[in-house]
């Protein structure tokens, strides 16, 4: 149309008017106003689109209805399933009876009030904090000094379920039986309590443990977890409860090498006496002396790896009876000399050869009541 008119060459006043004042793109006050109109846009389609969203999931404000008691009608137990799995334990403390350790516990249960159906819209993913709706009140009975590290919060599905998940390190006090010591196997807890409304069910898949642990003393095997119930007496009442059981059983490697070995040598030492002359009493005092000394000091060197209990253990055992055979040496040195002394020499060397394979004799018999047995 411009070419037109330029061609017809002359407007009502007659003259050309010139192209140069035609633009052909908007003015630049114009971008900004654009660019502004299309946030709006695309803020409003956002915005509805939330809204469709919580439409369909409703809202995570619990219902004004809702209250912390229990979801199941009277006499009806809530089942809890619950799923227990050991991440590590890292040391057994034979005297305080305690073992350390870190595990995952989830909880899981149904609580209808919570559900899509009884409820507007769904909860599906929204959270609460633990004290906020009813839970079954789980309690860890042999730890009650645990480390929390996570919030204690619970998340809701679609249908109701609410799951709890929290990790817990810290000590345990288990009974240990150290009768066997070094040769003993253990049973170490996790029990959980709950009250009697609620029916624990153990959940396989959320259930279990590492296939390796720090502790290098102990070998464990898989674990099994057992639903019982406990009786309180002082209140009279049964609680549910669930234990999660391993079997672990001591490594004798750092024992055998470290003090039985030695304390045989020890005991051995001792009877280079059988071999001196009866008449040699200095040399039969200063070997047995030597025994002796040496055998205290090794008591006092490994006395801190033992378990302070008041009964004797399969070490202990074995300990006492080489102590009593160092000191049965000494006793026959000063025997067999005193019997030399007064002339009876040909005897104090069959004391001292009969010596010589009695006290091996000994020593075996101790070592097989006290290890074998």
């Amino acid at each position: 149309m411009l070419l037109s008119l330029i061609e017809n060459g002359k407007t009502e006043s007659g003259q050309v008017r010139q192209a140069e004042n035609v633009e052909w793109f908007p003015p630049l006050y114009g971008l900004p106003l654009i660019s502004l109109t299309a946030i709006l846009f695309a803020t409003a389609s956002l915005v509805t689109a939330l809204s469709a969203e919580e439409g369909y999931r409703g809202s995570c404000t619990l219902p004004a209805t809702y209250s912390s008691s229990r979801p199941d009608p009277s006499g009806t137990p809530t089942e809890v399933a619950v799923g227990l799995y050991v991440v590590d334990i890292n040391k057994i403390d034979d005297a305080a009876q305690m073992f350390f350790a870190d595990f995952r516990l989830e909880l899981r249960w149904r609580d209808h009030r919570l559900s899509k159906e009884n409820s507007a819209g769904s909860r599906a993913g929204c959270k609460y904090k633990l004290g906020e709706i009813w839970n079954p009140g789980v309690r860890i009975l042999n730890g009650p000094n645990l480390k929390k590290q996570f919030e204690d919060v619970v998340e809701v599905t679609e249908d109701g379920t609410v799951k709890y998940v929290q990790r817990f390190i810290g000590q345990f006090s288990s009974h240990l039986d150290l009768k066997d010591f070094p040769l003993d196997s253990q049973t170490l807890f996790f029990t959980m309590l709950a009250p009697r409304e609620v029916l624990f069910i153990v959940d396989p898949a959320t259930t279990g443990q590492r296939d390796r642990f720090t502790m290098a003393e102990w070998s464990i095997d898989v674990g099994t977890a057992i639903v019982d119930s406990f009786y309180l007496a002082a209140q009279n009442i049964s609680l549910s409860r669930v234990d999660y059981r391993l079997q672990v059983k001591r490594h004798t490697g750092y024992y055998l090498w470290k003090i039985l070995v030695p304390l045989c040598l020890i005991v051995v030492m001792s009877w280079a006496v059988f071999w001196i002359n009866p008449t040699e009493l200095a040399a039969q005092v200063g070997v047995s002396t030597a025994s002796v000394l040496t055998l205290f000091a090794f008591q006092f060197s490994f006395g801190f790896v033992l378990p302070k209990v008041s009964y004797l253990t399969r070490l202990d055992f074995f300990v006492l009876g080489s102590t009593i055979l160092v000191f049965l040496a000494l006793a026959e040195s000063v025997f067999t000399s005193a019997l030399a002394g007064k002339g009876k020499h040909s005897l104090a060397i069959r004391i001292d050869r009969w010596s010589r394979f009695s006290f091996a004799v000994v020593l075996i018999i101790i070592l097989v009541v006290s290890f074998l047995r």
